[in-house]
């Protein structure tokens, strides 16, 4: 079990307005909040797999599996030179030829 952080009593009338504002005993409580969480959904859903938990990827895309004939699209990778949409619409159009789907796309 985690040990509770000691949190000053009373209402607090002042919330922070920047980051650094942030009383360290908010930051125990909310990393004690976070962990406890993180034990629930262990609980329920099961704890990673040590090979799984360093994926970004959700289940699903990484079920998905890829084409006989996949491969990656010839897109330049983004220069920020050009116009953003006009880029993301060359990769949807190029995905769109080769029907991938959109858990392959990403």
């Amino acid at each position: 079990m985690i040990p509770r952080p000691k949190v000053a009593e009373g209402p607090s009338t002042q919330l922070p307005t920047e980051a650094g504002d942030v009383p360290p005993q908010w930051l125990a409580r909310l990393e004690y909040l976070r962990k406890g969480l993180q034990d629930v959904q262990y609980q329920v859903v099961g704890a990673p797999d040590e090979e799984q938990a360093d994926i970004p990827f959700t289940e699903g895309v990484m079920a998905d599996e890829l084409p006989m004939n996949c491969r990656t699209l010839a897109i330049a990778k983004y220069d920020y030179t050009t116009n953003p949409q006009e880029h993301l619409s060359r990769f949807e159009n190029a995905a769109l030829l080769h029907r991938y789907t959109d858990d392959i796309k990403c």
